[in-house]
């Protein structure tokens, strides 16, 4: 339980700052915050860094084969702490999950 408490933080912290920095004309940060919540109570085994999560989600929400609108992907992986790689696996699991 608060493996799980952290992680929402820790992923809503990452994204609140990505998307001040990034995507102020867009209100993604609360749609993205409930995508988090609704991630950690799938049941769905979290393994590995907040950051990729957070990215990931990013990444399902706005990307339409050509990645993040507006942002390089050097940017998300500086913002999120991973590789982009990570960033587009976490992605897929979030799409195949929640069909985004």
């Amino acid at each position: 339980m608060e493996d799980t408490r952290k992680f929402q933080q820790e992923c809503c912290a990452l994204i609140d700052r990505f998307c001040g920095k990034f995507m102020q004309h867009r209100p993604l940060a609360p749609k993205a915050k409930r995508m988090v919540k609704m991630l950690a109570g799938s049941g769905e085994p979290l393994r590995g860094e907040p950051g990729g999560w957070a990215g990931g989600i990013i990444h399902a929400m706005t990307c339409h084969g050509c990645g993040v609108p507006g942002v390089l992907n050097a940017s998300l992986e500086k913002s999120f702490g991973v590789t982009i790689g990570t960033i587009r696996k976490r992605a897929a699991q979030i799409g195949r999950l929640f069909e985004v």
